[in-house]
């Protein structure tokens, strides 16, 4: 890896640290820089991304883009079964590939930081460097399972929740 590479890299890294620090109501178990457990999940992520573009992962729910904060929080929520009582890996592909593994403490204001995460990502970035959307993308260790939520450019009238098991 050249300089500017390496640069680049630990710039990235950084802005992720920064991210998750930021999220109060979400704990930080571990950030993976490097490692074997990150290259696993990196794995996890592009297998479940590589089947997802040739459209063989489906959505398991949707929800009108109309609907509110609290309305997506409750969708979210029910339809993943999301609790605070388990490990989830957190990952960011959009910019700086992070991988976290998280606990959500509030289980409702976890999921409002980890839906608006971007939001903060580009304050940190200080641009739009990250996008503008909402969602976010976990890894379930416990059910062994990718679960996303994100608005999608086939469907831009609703939210999607899509789930794979891996």
């Amino acid at each position: 890896m050249d300089r500017k590479d390496l640069i680049e890299q630990k710039k990235n890294n950084l802005y992720f640290k920064n991210l998750m620090r930021s999220m109060n109501t979400i704990t930080t178990i571990e950030i993976y820089e490097a490692g074997e457990e990150r290259e696993t999940y990196k794995q996890i992520i592009s297998s479940y991304y590589e089947l997802w573009k040739k459209s063989k992962i489906k959505p398991n729910s949707k929800l009108t883009y109309a609907a509110n904060d609290n309305q997506c929080i409750n969708w979210i929520i029910d339809k993943a079964e999301l609790t605070s009582k388990k490990e989830y890996v957190f990952t960011t592909n959009e910019y700086s590939e992070g991988y976290a593994k998280i606990i959500l403490n509030d289980l409702s204001e976890s999921i409002l930081q980890l839906w608006h995460h971007q939001d903060k990502a580009n304050d940190l970035h200080g641009s739009l460097k990250c996008g503008f959307s909402k969602g976010f993308c976990l890894i379930d260790l416990l059910d062994k399972r990718v679960i996303e939520v994100a608005l999608a450019s086939d469907d831009e009238y609703n939210y999607q929740l899509w789930q794979w098991y891996y």
